[in-house]
């Protein structure tokens, strides 16, 4: 009632302010020539789609849009990891010269394998893991609306939020098992139709998986049975519950730095030492106590790779307040230097 009100008494330049996004009464207000100024993350009209006078006043620059979206960090705790395998494909052929093209080409065979692997996504798996790690973060940086929570997304859904948040694939690729042709070896001429070809496949395996759930994945999407496959090297992906005295002591060292730091379990895509750690029932999470800039990130195994000082002290100091937490008694209470 109060955004008709507005609307008959013919108020203009409003700067109105939404927080953290808005719905139907912003786009009224909108709509009637209100607004002049506009401070918000979103106006969304939720499972209506997208709210037709905002859109238009955007696109027709008929309003000042002054972005207001919540800037969250978030510690993020490795709580499962995926496995790391490598299968090798073999392909042969009839080797002869290249000026007398052949049908059982083992390159060519070779070659049709690995770009149905290319484009194959593996099936979403991990809509556990991937929903304990939406379901940390408050309902407002999730931009869920209508009440909807993280148990009601769909998985297509939670794959778009995990980039959105990430800013990258590794943590998008929580769901799913990925496959990636990493090196072809084939010939020792350039007129020469080699009789082999070979190549291999970068495989990360979801927790529960194992070599023969992948090879069994594998052989399906390629779909030629004269191409043999094998396991070069294979680990299983490994898991640790994360409703732990442990990881309440992470948390707590965390916010003690960073206050208002979202504290969140995921699972990542590379190998860690964990994985000899949980099999044999020990609980084991990883953690970077870093607060890392895009330039920082590249640098991960890469050229000039450094932390700053910064960094490095309050790394020690997050790691010194876990294990004084864990270990101390009374409970740490002191502030460390």
């Amino acid at each position: 009632e109060a955004t008709r009100a507005l609307i008959r008494r013919g108020i203009k330049r409003l700067h109105l302010i939404a927080l953290p996004t808005s719905t139907l009464q912003a786009d009224m207000l909108i709509g009637a020539g209100c607004v002049e100024t506009l401070e918000t993350s979103a106006v969304s009209l939720g499972e209506f789609g997208p709210a037709p006078r905002f859109t238009a006043a955007i696109l027709g620059r008929t309003i000042t849009m002054k972005d207001a979206t919540c800037p969250a960090l978030y510690a993020s705790m490795q709580a499962a990891e995926k496995g790391v395998s490598t299968i090798k494909l073999t392909a042969r052929g009839q080797p002869g010269h290249a000026s007398s093209p052949r049908d059982d080409n083992a390159i060519i065979r070779i070659a049709r394998a690995i770009t149905r692997i290319g484009s194959y996504r593996s099936p979403p798996a991990a809509l556990g893991l991937a929903r304990r790690f939406l379901a940390a973060f408050p309902p407002r940086i999730l931009g869920l609306s209508d009440g909807r929570k993280v148990t009601d997304l769909a998985d297509v859904e939670m794959e778009d939020l995990l980039y959105k948040l990430s800013g990258g694939s590794r943590v998008q690729n929580m769901l799913r098992n990925t496959y990636v042709p990493t090196m072809v070896n084939a010939g020792l001429g350039q007129n020469v139709i080699p009789p082999v070809c070979e190549a291999f496949v970068d495989c990360r395996s979801l927790p529960g998986a194992i070599g023969d759930d992948i090879l069994a994945e594998i052989t399906a999407v390629i779909g030629d049975p004269e191409i043999g496959l094998e396991l070069v090297k294979s680990s299983s992906g490994t898991e640790s519950e994360t409703d732990t005295e442990l990881m309440d002591a992470i948390g707590f060292a965390v916010h003690a730095e960073v206050p208002d730091a979202i504290v969140v379990p995921y699972l990542t895509s590379g190998g860690t030492d964990c994985k000899h750690f949980r099999p044999r029932g020990i609980t084991c999470y990883g953690h970077i106590p870093f607060e890392l800039d895009d330039n920082e990130l590249e640098g991960i195994h890469g050229v000039n790779e450094r932390v700053s000082l910064k960094n490095l002290e309050r790394g020690l100091r997050i790691l010194m307040r876990v294990v004084l937490e864990m270990c101390a008694e009374p409970k740490m209470t002191q502030e460390i230097a």
